[in-house]
């Protein structure tokens, strides 16, 4: 079995967005809201999901966790790790889902009764459907599908059975 994690993957931006919900304002505070909430008790790590959320399915899997939320760019970019994933996704995700998108919830009420101004939910991956945020890269700008990472800063971490790591 192998397990691999990409690391430092830009998820959302500080600004103004066309969101399918509706036009969504994403702030400093948000954004560390968001760190911050992952650290609750009550709250699960947000979920890796194929497209977005649909009222007439239930009981979807889910495909891997984000993990280490923590900011970057002075508090205007969210970045998290994504772990957990298949090896079939992994290997078809910077091209077949070079996109994602955020599910959160704000004012979110934890199962003790705190209040999170923000609290991440879920990242769909996208593969046809643009996202809301259009400033952040595409996967498939930040990996490269070699073994080797187009970049230092973004890390692709694939250990198997025989203990081979790329």
């Amino acid at each position: 079995m192998t397990e691999t994690k990409y690391t430092g993957i830009p998820l959302a931006k500080v600004g103004t967005w066309d969101a399918s919900t509706g036009r969504v304002s994403i702030t400093r505070a948000d954004l560390a809201a968001a760190v911050a909430a992952q650290h609750a008790p009550g709250l699960r790590n947000p979920v890796l999901k194929l497209g977005h959320e649909d009222p007439r399915f239930d009981g979807e899997p889910a495909l891997g966790r984000v993990t280490r939320l923590r900011l970057a760019d002075k508090g205007t970019t969210l970045l998290g790790d994504f772990e957990g994933i298949p090896q079939w996704l992994s290997d078809i995700l910077p091209d077949s889902y070079p996109d994602r998108s955020l599910e959160g919830v704000f004012d979110m009420e934890d199962a003790q009764g705190n209040t999170h101004r923000f609290a991440l939910t879920a990242v769909a991956l996208l593969g046809v459907t643009p996202p809301a945020i259009t400033t952040l890269e595409s996967l498939r700008d930040l990996y490269s599908t070699a073994p080797v990472a187009a970049s230092s800063a973004h890390k692709i971490i694939s250990i198997n059975q025989s203990g081979w790591v790329r």
